[in-house]
Formats: structure tokens, sequence, C-alpha cells
């Protein structure tokens, strides 16, 4: 009930002015930094708004403030933000569809980021 009161609340947020908010689908941090599932509200929710979807990877951030804290470390956070799907789009394809690209795109990102060593 109360994630949907706040789903409510950035809907209305959204669709009364040009603010943007950030969406974890997987709804709460791993304990190793693996991917948890996603959860397909997300994509129901991003449907509704109309909004464009911009997928991401974010890698680092577990660490500077790992599941259960609430204050963060300094550190080093790496990001990858993919390519927008525009609501047009986004409107032709189901919350599942659109749950699996915006995975698939996630996870490869997140891929690349690990690989690629931290600047020195």
């Amino acid at each position: 009930k109360r994630t949907r009161e706040s789903m409510d609340a950035a809907f209305n947020a959204l669709t009364d002015s040009r603010d943007h908010i950030v969406v974890f689908p997987e709804g709460t941090r791993s304990l190793n930094g693996e991917m948890l599932p996603y959860r397909r509200g997300t994509f129901n929710f991003a449907k509704r708004t109309g909004a464009p979807i911009i997928p991401f990877a974010l890698d680092g951030s577990g660490l500077l403030m790992p599941k259960g804290r609430f204050t963060a470390t300094t550190g080093v956070v790496r990001l990858i933000v993919g390519e927008p799907i525009l609501p047009e789009e986004a409107a032709t394809l189901d919350p599942d569809m659109l749950m699996a690209r915006c995975r698939a795109f996630t996870e490869t990102a997140l891929a690349r980021l690990r690989s690629t060593p931290l600047p020195v």
C-alpha cells in the first residue's frame, strides 16, 4: 500500500511538471552486488507516465552505501546511460518486453563496467 501511494505521488509529480525520477526496478539492493529480479510494476508505471525511459547501469554504489546503512562513504561510482526509449516506442511494448530490454541493457553495461579497470 505504501509503495502504491509513493508511486501515485511520483506519477502526479511527473504529469504536473517536467520533473524526472530515478527508479531502481529491483526494488531493493542485493547483499552481494548482483542484480536481483526486476519488478514488473516499475515498467507498468513507466508506460503509464508517458515519459521517456532511460536505462542505465550503476556500479560501485553498494560499496559506498551497503544495504542497511543510511550514510555513504567516499569512493568511485561508475555509470553508463543508455539511449532513451521514447514514449511512442514504449507504447508498442508490453511491460515484460520493456523490462527485458532494460534488463538486457543493464546486464551488458554492468559487465562492461566491471571488466574495465578503474583509473589510477
